[in-house]
């Protein structure tokens, strides 16, 4: 398609020496255009992970991008609780994760992204006493590069090919570069608005988050360390 947006034979034996260079533009304009939006149908519920007595760390879900993590619950006593990321120093002087024998409570209160021997890995705080809660996280699913004929785009083809030929015939200095980069950016807009999934945000008003409310009776569920 895009041998054929430039004019050129769409014959995959006609011009083999330059098939690495398209490869490459399209994967880079793939790359920036997955990058510039939170495209909804990438998102997805992940299946939820099981937590572990003892345990501070878990593997993350294979198709998630970790950079791009939206919400995060524990489920506890069958009832979600959504909790923020976020775990320091005011977090380790209340329940010590990182003492020889970490401090454990019920339910889990937060989370990170730690580097765990050259791997991210979710961190939950604090260490769970129990192996009564269930981990779940929303978010964009990540996308793999293209490499092979069969491998899936994930995003609309005609976007990705109009910015890939405004790439190609701006270097070429063709005259039609910026009509057919005006023409990628109205799909890209057009395809962003009606992938978007609209209505407003609902907000608890005067009153914290559910894991807000969990902190302050923690003091009545502490099982101990």
């Amino acid at each position: 398609m895009l041998r054929e947006e430039l004019g050129r034979s769409p014959d995959v034996s006609v011009g083999v020496d330059d098939l690495p260079q398209l490869k490459r533009v399209i994967n880079r304009v793939y790359a920036t255009l997955y990058d510039e939006h939170d495209w909804p149908f990438l998102r997805r519920v992940f299946t939820k992970i099981p937590l572990s007595a003892g345990q501070r760390f878990y593997n993350f879900p294979a198709d998630l991008n970790v950079e791009r993590v939206e919400t995060v619950a524990v489920w506890w006593n069958d009832e979600p609780i959504r909790i923020d990321r976020g775990i320091g120093f005011d977090e380790y002087a209340e329940f010590d994760s990182e003492a020889t024998t970490p401090e454990r409570n019920d339910p889990v209160l937060a989370w990170d992204v730690r580097d765990v021997a050259g791997t991210p890995q979710i961190e939950v705080w604090p260490v769970p006493s129990s192996n009564d809660m269930d981990l779940q996280l929303t978010g964009i699913r990540s996308i793999p590069k293209l490499v092979n004929d069969a491998d899936t785009l994930f995003l609309d083809d005609e976007m990705v090919l109009l910015f890939a030929t405004a790439k190609f015939l701006a270097r070429q200095k063709s005259e039609d570069a910026s009509v057919v980069l005006s023409e990628a950016a109205a799909r890209f807009q057009s395809l962003k608005g009606r992938a978007s999934t609209g209505g407003a945000k609902r907000h608890r008003i005067g009153v914290g988050s559910a894991a807000d409310e969990v902190r302050r009776s923690r003091a009545s569920i502490r099982i101990g360390s």
